[in-house]
């Protein structure tokens, strides 16, 4: 570092006519300049931005003229083509032949004649972490080259036109100079603060109660607490408003209000909008915060499975794995739980259920076999019939179809229940066999036929997959037709407000509604004064829609009242044997 210009790194870039612009480049200048600089060895608080930063403080002229002049470093972003930085860029290069670093945001086109500078860094707007480090990476790897820049190495078109003028910091005969010149500076500085802390402590003693009733400050700190923004984000997804969600969601950036909970609550609302992106950037930057968080960390794995990308699928594998101290055999086969697995301090039970869908996701059917058989009943703390399932899963996409029948069989009978059945119908679904994970679906909603939520989940399972019935009981294939599946679903959300009207149902109807982008129903709906009778008027009014599959349910849940046992066995024999091993691929075939 040269002598007379210390380790500081001066960060000339626009502020922002609105608050949006003024946030991103504050993010830009935290996340990607300030985070490169401190990464080539400049001390954070040596990083000082022109704008915003205290150097503005006292004379505004005298100060950034001195920083110019004197920073070891100057970064200028061109972005938004501002002129005052366009200016100060002029007057550094004035100043000073080398180190001077210009950056611009990739796709803007730079103004006056270095519009063709080869030599301007042109960086990407991250949209996530990775992207995020990648930038800082490249921004310090520029920032290297012009710090080992030698003498007559100059950036500036002034000292390129005119080798042989002298830099300012060359042109003062001894250091004295330069330490008076900041010294007087510092005065100035100090004065202009000291002014300002009298100005305050006046306000303060001609107000005694000021400090203790400043409700605008008290307001503006209430607006980041995590609880705060997640209602807020609640109302949004209630509202259907994606884009006022992503606009809010801003606010967890650097927002020490929030907690780990409120990440979850605010990843889960990603989910709701079906935001997946969102969701998975939220949990990164949540997983980063709190490393040692169990929920955290095992639904961003979860995400990583969603996602359709094999690399996010393949790191969920990599790093569960890894968690759980999953032994592959010494050759990268047959992964097998070992003793150290007991040791692990995440959630066994559901980093093992995660893993499994991973496996799914990946068609890795041989890695779940073995891992499921690896498992002692007992010991892990895991579901038996979780670890059956997923056996007979596997079985059955490596062909072996009379064990993965017998083993379905069984872990039904072993227990019975609504737990069992949704974790067949889920295991159905994400094996692509959608055909017998609806009629699964289907026997949920008999069984449970007094809870709202059976309908909404069977609505939402036909608007997002492919079966629903006919007039005349009939499953039909509705892949390549939306606008059906959705007119078939609505009705199912209608009978679901019958059943319960809660705060909750009603949000959860409105959401889907809402997803759908029905007006007509959603409408009919906010301006319902009695939910009894909302599926019979609603049905009334609106005969277009496909009512077929309530009058299915309703008589099968006629059928099943008063013979529950002898009904449900029949019913998930029938569903399991229904052309359950086909040869045509999907279990979607009659």
């Amino acid at each position: 570092m040269d002598k007379h210009s210390g380790t500081r790194c001066f960060v000339i870039m626009r502020y922002g006519d609105t608050e949006e612009q003024r946030s991103a480049s504050q993010l830009i200048f935290e996340e990607i300049i300030t985070a490169a600089a401190v990464a080539c060895g400049f001390q954070k608080e040596n990083v000082i931005r022109a704008d915003i930063s205290s150097v503005n403080r006292g004379s505004l002229n005298k100060n950034i003229f001195h920083e110019l002049a004197t920073a070891d470093l100057v970064i200028a972003d061109l972005s938004g083509n501002s002129r005052s930085v366009y200016y100060e860029l002029g007057v550094r290069h004035a100043l000073r032949a080398n180190r001077t670093l210009t950056i611009m945001l990739d796709g803007e086109d730079a103004a006056f004649a270095i519009k063709n500078d080869q030599n301007i860094f042109r960086y990407r707007n991250p949209t996530s972490l990775e992207e995020f480090r990648s930038e800082k990476k490249k921004l310090a790897d520029r920032i290297t080259q012009k710090l080992q820049a030698k003498k007559g190495e100059n950036d500036s078109p002034v000292f390129e036109f005119n080798p042989l003028l002298l830099e300012y910091i060359d042109r003062e005969p001894s250091d004295d100079v330069h330490k008076i010149a900041e010294l007087r500076l510092e005065i100035e500085r100090l004065t202009a603060e000291n002014a300002e802390l009298k100005e305050k402590c006046g306000a303060r003693n001609s107000s005694a109660s000021r400090r203790l009733l400043d409700f605008d400050e008290a307001e503006k700190e209430q607006e980041t607490y995590g609880d705060v923004i997640c209602e807020k984000l609640r109302r949004s997804v209630y509202a259907g408003d994606v884009s006022g969600f992503k606009e809010l969601i801003r606010q967890i950036q650097n927002n020490q209000m929030i907690d780990e909970d409120d990440f979850i609550v605010v990843a889960n609302l990603c989910d709701e909008l079906d935001l997946r992106s969102y969701n998975r950037m939220v949990l990164e930057y949540a997983n980063e915060m709190y490393p040692s968080h169990n929920e955290i960390f095992i639904n961003l794995m979860s995400a990583y499975c969603n996602s359709p990308s094999k690399d996010k699928r393949e790191r969920a594998r990599d790093e569960l794995e890894s968690s759980l101290y999953i032994d592959r055999d010494g050759n990268g086969d047959n992964p097998i739980c070992t003793e150290k697995t007991k040791t692990s301090t995440i959630d066994i039970q559901r980093a093992l259920l995660v893993l499994f869908e991973v496996y799914i996701s990946m068609g890795a059917y041989p890695d779940l076999l073995s891992l499921c058989e690896s498992i002692v009943p007992g010991e892990l703390g895991v579901d038996k019939t979780r670890v059956d399932l997923n056996r007979a899963i596997a079985n059955k996409n490596l062909g072996h179809n009379a064990v993965a029948l017998e083993a379905m069989l069984e872990a039904f009978k072993s227990a019975p229940g609504v737990g069992t059945l949704l974790a067949i119908g889920d295991l159905l679904y994400k094996t692509g066999d959608h055909k017998r994970g609806f009629l699964v679906y289907e026997l949920l909603t008999t069984m449970r036929h007094d809870e709202a939520y059976s309908f909404i989940r069977l609505a939402t399972r036909i608007f997002q997959y492919d079966f629903l019935r006919d007039q005349d009981n009939e499953l039909i294939d509705t892949r390549l037709d939306d606008r059906l599946s959705k007119r078939f679903s609505i009705p199912l959300l209608f009978k679901a407000l019958e059943k319960s009207s809660t705060e909750d149902d009603i949000y959860t109807v409105v959401s889907r509604l809402r997803r759908m982008r029905d007006n007509t129903a959603l409408d009919y709906l906010l301006s319902a004064n009695n939910y009894d009778l909302l599926f019979e008027e609603f049905r009334t009014e609106h005969p277009s829609y496909g009512y077929s599959e309530v009058d299915y349910l309703d008589k099968e849940i006629e059928n099943y009242s008063g013979n529950e046992s002898r009904y449900l066995d029949e019913k998930i024999v029938q569903i399991l044997n229904i052309n359950l091993y086909s040869s045509e691929g999907d279990g979607g075939s009659d």
